[in-house]
């Protein structure tokens, strides 16, 4: 029988005859004892899941434990460890076979400190010719089945890297950080035998396979410690092939109260094409995310340098940071507030943090909002909905992280699919992907019809705040890549553009209602797409249902009617402009001579080989001579 606290039992007598219910509690102690039960290894128990030292490991390993509290006992955490002598494969613990290295056990305690509550666990080792191990538990894991074999078998290796835990409020499906890779499979020589994550292998003799992993510093940092460049910030939480990226969609402070506030100014992949607000899975699915101007955040900061590549919990690594994007800082949007920067639970992904009396924390909500929270600031269980995984966009992650546009198939026209383009950073085309940007510098009337003359920006630089056209030579944001240029890129300082007749919209909303974007005005805009007949130019934009106007599309560009003179027929306020070059064959334009009037001439279809055709083809090409006037046009 468990003896009777003295004092326990005096304060509760007065307690009951006060009239007040009878607290139980008190400081409860535990213990836990690993040994080897078969085979040849060494074993070690821990309160903490931290990877032990070689030489912490023994043939038996005690750890104990207490804890305060109210009730009649508490719920004591340890965490088993072993590890097995070489050519020997760890089977698991005895009374559950879990091969969980370390596995994470909890013990009821209701002991004293001369009498704890105990537990005993006993790990088996079984000869084995093939052994795996991690060279960085930290960042990721190995193992290979079945864990017994020998000479002649056929095994399976596998090398995890470590993924954030999922929390229930959320998702329980989380994605390692990019930031992590798997470099391969080394064998006991040095020599990489795989660089596949899991492969098949065949035994053959009694060896030792690491796996490697390796963690990159994406943070840029300058001599002088400050954070510069163009990074995603990513949520940990669903599979790998949903993408939600934290996004700038409205231009205006928030409401930060003690609790939670934030829904309106940042999103995680906010849809411009749909009428709700948030971004679901299935747009999250789409490369669509990766052409979005609206999540390429410029970062600014002092690091912590010496913290950059930590793998501990709750490290700082960075003070001071804002974020622009879109035009817009964080500073504003947060009431002048600048962020600090911890790493998270699990390496690579980072939170999110500044004080103001209170600790306000960056979280995901269950409708793929954002809020600042301080209710649950540093709760391990909650903090996950906080973690973000910080990837650079630049010409080194081209591959990994790219940023491009994204036409659609039905915008094709003179051997490329078209879109538009309008972001507050400077980007430069990807010389490899062959896109090329075009500005509208003028327009013409031929024949009753208004075209744009646009002209090619010949070194592919597109200067901050420039709407252009972009031609793709495919429809994949993976392969029309755009590369953001710092701002201090001597080569933006010769870029010219004497005259675009394009403008563009952020497309950022002015109020916490979700108001305030730009609304389409058909006296002064025309938007670029494609006609009935499948012809590309800049048209009228219909009326929603109701009638009224529809909101621009954001980061695209549209056609200002306000810069085009009166001088052709149909005016300023013409439906449509379609697409003309001056550039391309250096016949588009020639003068007109003085005794030649263009219009009263015949007109002349030829295509693009030179051959007079009879009458035009809707949606191709041809060059029109109609006297003197020689134009390449698209019917």
């Amino acid at each position: 029988m468990k003896p009777i606290n003295t004092l326990k039992f005096l304060f509760c007598t007065i307690a009951i005859v006060m009239g007040f219910p009878c607290l139980a509690g008190g400081t409860y102690y535990s213990q836990v004892t690993t040994t080897v039960a078969s085979g040849e290894g060494k074993v070690y128990v821990s309160t903490s899941s931290e990877t032990p030292e070689d030489s912490a490991y023994s043939s038996e390993s005690t750890a104990s434990n207490y804890s305060t509290t109210t009730g009649d006992s508490d719920t004591h955490t340890y965490y088993l460890f072993a590890k097995p002598a070489d050519g020997y494969a760890f089977t698991g613990w005895s009374d559950n076979n879990s091969t969980a290295n370390p596995r994470t056990i909890s013990v009821t305690a209701s002991g004293s400190k001369n009498s704890p509550t105990t537990a005993t666990y006993s790990a088996n080792f079984e000869p084995s010719y093939v052994t795996v191990q991690s060279d960085d538990t930290t960042l990721g894991s190995a193992s290979v089945s079945p864990t017994v074999n020998g000479e002649g078998d056929q095994v399976t290796l596998t090398a995890t890297i470590i993924k954030p835990t999922g929390s229930s409020e959320f998702s329980t499906t989380t994605k390692a950080s990019k930031s992590i890779s798997f470099k391969g499979w080394y064998n006991e020589d040095g020599d990489l035998v795989s660089d596949q994550l899991s492969f098949s292998y065949t035994v053959s003799k009694v060896e030792t396979l690491t796996a490697v992993f390796e963690r990159e510093q994406v943070v840029k940092v300058d001599d002088s410690g400050n954070i510069y460049g163009y990074y995603r910030l990513e949520t940990p939480f669903f599979a790998s092939n949903i993408r939600h990226f934290l996004c700038l969609t409205g231009d205006f402070e928030v409401g930060i109260s003690k609790e939670r506030a934030l829904d309106g100014a940042l999103e995680f992949n906010q849809d411009a094409n749909w009428g709700n607000v948030t971004k679901k899975d299935a747009y999250a699915k789409t490369e669509a995310v990766f052409g979005d101007p609206g999540c390429i955040f410029y970062l600014t900061g002092t690091a912590k340098t010496e913290n950059l590549y930590s793998n501990e919990s709750r490290v700082q690594v960075a003070s001071d940071v804002m974020a622009d994007a879109q035009g817009v800082s964080s500073y504003k949007i947060c009431g002048e507030r600048k962020f600090k920067v911890y790493t998270a639970n699990t390496p690579g992904y980072y939170v999110l943090i500044y004080s103001i009396g209170y600790d306000f924390s960056l979280q995901i909500t269950y409708s793929r909002h954002l809020w600042f929270t301080t209710d649950k600031p540093t709760n391990s269980s909650y903090m996950t909905a906080g973690d973000f995984d910080v990837q650079p966009v630049d010409v080194e992650h081209i591959d990994q992280n790219y940023f491009g546009a994204y036409p659609d198939e039905s915008m094709y026209y003179d051997g490329g699919y078209w879109t538009t383009m309008y972001t507050a950073f400077p980007y430069e085309c990807y010389e490899e992907d062959g896109v090329e940007a075009y500005v509208v510098s003028s327009t013409q009337e031929v024949g009753g019809v208004n075209y744009i003359i646009i002209k090619k920006l010949e070194d592919g630089i597109v200067p901050a705040a420039t709407p252009v056209l972009l031609k793709c030579k495919t429809t994949h944001v993976a392969t029309n890549r755009l590369i953001p240029l710092e701002p201090t890129d001597s080569r933006l300082a010769s870029i010219q553009i004497d005259n675009n007749l394009l403008k563009g919209e952020y497309g950022l909303y002015s109020a916490n209602d979700y108001s305030g974007r730009a609304k389409y005005d058909g006296d002064k805009m025309r938007v670029f797409g494609a006609n009935a007949s499948g012809q590309l130019g800049f048209f009228k934009l219909s009326a929603n249902s109701d009638g009224s106007a529809k909101e621009l599309t954001p980061n695209r560009a549209y056609l200002d009617l306000t810069q085009l003179t009166t001088s052709s027929s149909t005016g300023v306020a013409a439906a449509s402009y379609r697409l003309a070059f001056d550039d391309l064959t250096g016949i588009d334009e020639v003068a007109v001579d003085a005794a030649d009037s263009a219009l009263d001439a015949e007109k002349e279809y030829y295509n693009l080989q030179g051959q007079r055709v009879a009458s035009p083809v809707p949606g191709q090409i041809y060059i029109v001579r109609q006297g003197s006037t020689v134009t390449k046009v698209v019917y």
